[in-house]
């Protein structure tokens, strides 16, 4: 009885130690509208710009980490993503920023992952 009640307390802690996500990766690629060719130097920030999330590699291509069922954010609660958390906003200097809804019609859930369809950046003109 004693073992089996060590057991049970040892499974359920570690079973609440395992943080659940409240949201899965991200992952995309961004590519020049005019050449079709991935742009690599882009910033993957927050929606209110106040975080660098990641920049997109030589190949154009980005991934952000899940997000854990626990507080990472000031004004975070637990079990609770920060407002706009599921807006994303791509910018490069030299091209125009786009703004990304990662639950919206482009972009596709995956078992582990958000695939946001491949967004065009267009450039802008200069003077």
């Amino acid at each position: 009885m004693t073992r089996t009640a060590i057991l049970i307390f040892c499974l359920s802690f570690f079973a609440c130690k395992a943080a659940a996500d409240l949201r899965p990766a991200i992952k995309g690629v961004i590519c020049d509208a005019e050449t079709h060719q991935p742009l690599g130097g882009v910033m993957v920030v927050s929606y209110d710009m106040m975080n660098l999330l990641t920049t997109t590699g030589g190949d154009g291509s980005f991934e952000i980490a899940a997000v854990k069922d626990r507080r990472t954010l000031p004004g975070e609660e637990r079990g609770r993503l920060a407002p706009h958390s599921d807006m994303l906003v791509v910018k490069k200097n030299g091209y125009g920023s786009d703004t990304l809804n990662i639950f919206g019609p482009k972009a596709q859930r995956e078992p582990n992952a958000i695939v946001m369809d491949t967004v065009f950046l267009q450039k802008q003109l200069t003077r």
